[in-house]
């Protein structure tokens, strides 16, 4: 019953541990001649949680400032501190905004998803078994290059002539070349040994890597991949086929990869072709293989209906 000129007293008992996001209390009063509204309203902050250091595992909870291993609504801060965390090989983590202070790493297997901003170098580890033999890769991490210094590294093997063990598919031009001095490549290009070709590795583009035994491969980037993102794929003039890979720490599924990439308009079919590391590909189908999971930094094989863009939808990865 309020009226233009009255006092109005108020008590508001908010837990604010309790609220997240935005909170809006309406207060209206006064007639239908003198209306008045009020609207109050409360912005929270996400929680910080900051590593400790107790030990190097992220989901120890007593690792974390909060007593609790971080949540997607929390920002993550980590200082450099003698027990720097790892992301284990079982370990799904996540986050809201995470600044790293360029110390954190996560093991083969392991998973990050940040529902926020990355601040900070990451190193995200691919644990090779066998040595000698071809790996599909992708780069899961920004702006992570490829040079002679990354080669000795990772002890990636050396090849013919100035050849290096990483290489690129190219399908518009097959190399067929085998005269003196040279090898035939196909389409395949590779690190050459003066660094002539050296870069950086592109988002969503697969590589093949070998090295000269079991042992890590690691990439080490400015900051993760948080939004969707999406690579060229052409219909070449040898074939059709495009090599590229999940550009998340998260594990990207192939049904749905396949809903955002239709036939037709961006893929001749909706098969994933990936190599065994011996003699063959594995096809994996939306019809057989909806629910296969392509795990962070894995590259493979599509075929491309027309010169357009592949999607890779951060929505659509998991744990």
């Amino acid at each position: 019953g309020a009226v233009a000129g009255d006092w109005v007293f108020l008590r508001l008992n908010m837990d604010n541990a309790a609220m997240t996001g935005s909170q809006y209390f309406n207060i209206e009063g006064g007639d239908s001649a003198n209306p008045a509204a009020l609207e109050i309203g409360f912005t929270s902050s996400p929680v910080t949680n900051t590593w400790n250091g107790g030990s190097t595992d992220w989901a120890t909870p007593g690792n974390w400032s909060e007593g609790s291993v971080p949540t997607a609504t929390e920002n993550v801060v980590i200082p450099d501190l003698a027990n720097d965390p790892i992301i284990g090989a079982t370990t799904g983590a996540v986050a809201n905004d995470i600044t790293t202070n360029d110390v954190l790493t996560i093991a083969s297997g392991g998973s990050l998803i940040i529902s926020g901003t990355s601040t900070g170098n990451i190193t995200y580890n691919r644990t090779l078994t066998n040595g000698s033999q071809w790996y599909f890769m992708s780069s899961p991490v920004i702006n992570e290059t490829y040079d002679a210094t990354w080669v000795t590294t990772n002890s990636i093997l050396s090849g013919q002539n100035n050849n290096r063990g990483i290489s690129t598919y190219d399908n518009t031009s097959l190399d067929t070349d085998s005269g003196a001095g040279d090898t035939a490549t196909g389409n395949w290009r590779y690190l050459q040994s003066d660094d002539s070709n050296s870069g950086t590795f592109n988002v969503g583009q697969g590589y093949g890597i070998i090295r000269d035994g079991s042992g890590t491969v690691s990439f080490t980037g400015t900051g993760l991949h948080t939004t969707n993102q999406t690579f060229g794929i052409t219909q070449g003039a040898s074939n059709n086929f495009n090599m590229v890979g999940n550009p998340f720490t998260s594990y990207l599924n192939l049904g749905d990869f396949f809903v955002d990439n239709p036939i037709t308009t961006v893929l001749v079919a909706t098969e994933a072709y990936f190599w065994n590391g011996v003699d063959n590909y594995n096809t994996r189908t939306s019809a057989l293989n909806s629910t296969y999971e392509i795990a962070p930094g894995q590259g493979f094989f599509i075929e491309a209906a027309a010169d357009t863009d592949l999607t890779f939808d951060i929505n659509d990865t998991n744990h």
